[in-house]
């Protein structure tokens, strides 16, 4: 996934400012619901669409995410630690999380009805109640036996760089759509949700940055503005 992550962010970036000037537009507002167990997301997004080639499209947009999840067991979010399996435990009880971000888009029909696509949360902020949780430090001591009890929030910041260098709360999508008409249309797919908190007290290293990776399947309905 993270291959794919790269290719479509740099796809996106290279072709948004050509289609930006030249392009035929179209905007959608979308309405999306991921339940996986303990976990729901909810999703509000509002994209702006460019047709650049062979009905091949490229977007930026606004999307609101809400977590909403019960018992969750985060993990050392930083890369340099996660590269070496340095993991510590944080564990929430309940977790409850608003992100708002940057969305990057791209998709395409298949045929005239049926069409593919993905899109990724970008740059944003993330917000919502403090947790109390429990985290155990188990780099320090692999049997668990050193833990703390600490309040964590949502790391307010959400910073796509690829893999476990993101930073915050980004939601990214896979997805298959379906053309209802010429305003209605339908997507259904797997989504992966990068939920982080930072923790008052620290883990291995002074580590505060603890990250959980939830996918689950969604489906969504969005209404299709005039070109």
């Amino acid at each position: 996934m993270r291959g794919v992550k790269l290719f479509a962010t740099a796809l996106l970036a290279l072709g948004l400012s050509a289609a930006f000037g030249q392009a035929t537009r179209f905007s959608t507002a979308d309405l999306a619901l991921g339940p996986n167990g303990t976990v729901t997301v909810l999703s509000l997004a509002y994209t702006k669409s460019f047709i650049i080639k062979d009905h091949i499209w490229l977007g930026i947009g606004l999307r609101g995410n809400q977590l909403m999840a019960g018992e969750q067991t985060y993990f050392t979010a930083p890369a340099k630690y996660t590269m070496n399996d340095q993991l510590d435990e944080f564990k929430l009880g309940k977790a409850s999380t608003t992100s708002l971000s940057i969305k990057l888009h791209l998709g395409g029909l298949i045929t005239e009805k049926i069409g593919l696509g993905f899109n990724i949360d970008a740059l944003g902020i993330s917000f919502g109640p403090g947790q109390t949780g429990t985290l155990t430090q188990m780099v320090a001591d692999p049997d668990g036996s050193t833990f703390a009890n600490t309040t964590a929030k949502p790391t307010s910041t959400n910073v796509l760089l690829v893999g476990d260098n993101d930073i915050g709360s980004l939601n990214s999508e896979f997805f298959l759509y379906y053309k209802a008409g010429q305003k209605l249309g339908f997507r259904a797919g797997l989504s992966m949700f990068f939920s982080e908190y930072t923790t008052q007290a620290a883990g291995f290293d002074g580590n505060q940055r603890f990250r959980s990776k939830i996918s689950y399947p969604f489906v969504s309905v969005g209404y299709h503005f005039n070109k």
